[in-house]
């Protein structure tokens, strides 16, 4: 388990407590030195009832930002519109991205999870390690990569839920402008996208939807995590990163290769391995070593 680095909290007076203080703090919760969600008596964080639910994990998300923006990561929030911040989706940058020789891109599933999340479930009821992304943004701290890191739920205004944010319509739609405006114009020599769940769609449908052997070549390798990914124009590329999914099965053994006869929808350009762990929102968090090991394959 790698050790989280949580931001420190600044002091404040006693007038300015309660600005000084985070959402989720001011809901009683905070999370400790492990990164385990607690409450004021240092219990685990239990389910109530479904609006609290909301209303704390709205707090986890913000939180989550907070950290990311904060040491030991520093990352930079990037608005995909500038000119209307209102209006904007919003991704998250580490420091000199588009420098830097190796590039990761984060992509999360669908549903409640924003950027710096794989599952916010298990970020409450677990801890930060377990659902987070932090610990995939130490790591690439650590080898001195570029990351970016999409939120690809992030489709509709705050003020109004049924109007959509331009470039950020769908996760997909989401997925390309972060691809074109972002990934696209970095330096890098070399690219690795690590996608959960839905995102796997999201990388596949950015693949389909904006090929080109250029940048292609500089993508070395997708990660999946118990992914959804099908190309139906395959046939028509002469080229393809090399594609691998951590599935969540029975065997606690990490890294297992998995015969494609045996999962369900497989893909005859995807590698299947065992993620180690039977939980779907697990796999990310398991087999975080495993897919570092093999990134760094690539990234040569």
């Amino acid at each position: 388990m790698i050790p989280l680095h949580l931001p420190s909290e600044a002091s404040t007076s006693s007038e300015s407590e309660d600005m000084g203080r985070s959402s989720l703090e001011l809901l009683g919760y905070h999370f400790d030195d492990h990164g385990v969600m607690r409450d004021m008596n240092e219990k685990k964080y239990e389910f109530i009832d479904q609006k609290s639910y909301e209303e704390i994990g709205l707090a986890v998300t913000e939180e989550i930002y907070r950290m990311m923006e904060n040491p030991p990561y520093n990352m930079e929030r990037c608005y995909l519109n500038d000119k209307d911040k209102k209006k904007s989706a919003f991704i998250f940058l580490s420091k000199d991205w588009y420098q830097k020789e190796y590039l990761i891109v984060l992509i999360h599933g669908s549903g409640a999870v924003r950027a710096g999340q794989w599952s916010r479930r298990l970020i409450m009821n677990e801890s930060l390690n377990m659902g987070s992304q932090l610990p995939y943004l130490q790591m690439c701290r650590s080898r001195d990569w570029g990351v970016v890191v999409m939120n690809t739920n992030m489709n509709m205004t705050d003020s109004n839920l049924h109007e959509p944010l331009p470039g950020s319509e769908t996760p997909l739609e989401h997925g390309i402008t972060v691809w074109k405006t972002c990934v696209a114009r970095a330096k890098a020599s070399s690219v690795a996208v690590v996608a959960h769940s839905a995102g796997g769609a999201v990388i596949a449908g950015i693949l389909e939807n904006y090929w080109s052997q250029e940048w292609m070549k500089k993508l070395k390798c997708i990660c999946l995590t118990d992914a959804m990914f099908t190309l139906p124009s395959v046939h028509a590329m002469d080229w393809l990163p090399v594609i691998q999914d951590w599935r969540a099965t029975l065997h606690t053994e990490i890294g297992l290769q998995i015969d494609n006869s045996v999962v369900h929808g497989s893909r005859p350009y995807i590698t299947y391995v065992t993620a180690g762990t039977s939980y779907h929102e697990e796999t990310s968090a398991v087999a975080i070593e495993d897919i570092f090991r093999f990134i760094d394959n690539y990234f040569v």
